[in-house]
């Protein structure tokens, strides 16, 4: 019985934490309609920084969307709490230098930050490993 009892609790448990998580995600699709269907910007802008006030953990992929948008909009201080988003989660240095990223490095802005976004990047970090397992990293 009381096998059974916990099982129920872990999964009550569970169930209550993936809610967020929808939540999350349809604060992220909101967001993204919002710049890229309805081209309201700021409003976009807006969405990503109440939603990433409400989660410790989000998906560094969505900071790096949003600071590209603060980019866009020249928002030198949107980009910055973004890219310290970003870094929280797992975003680094090392992710500038990918392809993927160029818009970042033809930038104003971000050249402007080069030597802030480095420490932004050592204070952040160690926020991020001390979240993870980096024994199972590792293997």
């Amino acid at each position: 019985m009381r096998l059974l009892l916990s099982v129920i609790l872990l999964c009550n448990g569970l169930w209550l934490h993936a809610q967020d998580y929808f939540k999350y995600h349809e604060g992220i699709i909101k967001a993204e309609e919002q710049i890229f269907v309805k081209q309201q910007y700021d409003e976009g802008l807006k969405t990503y920084t109440n939603l990433f006030k409400n989660y410790d953990f989000v998906f560094a992929h969505d900071c790096v969307m949003a600071m590209q948008i603060a980019l866009f909009r020249n928002n030198e201080k949107l980009f910055l709490q973004f890219t310290t988003k970003a870094m929280q989660n797992g975003l680094t240095l090392k992710h500038f230098d990918s392809r993927m990223m160029a818009y970042f490095k033809k930038h104003p802005i971000f050249n402007k930050y080069n030597d802030s976004i480095a420490t932004i990047y050592k204070t952040n970090r160690p926020h991020y490993l001390k979240r993870i397992d980096t024994v199972a990293l590792g293997k």
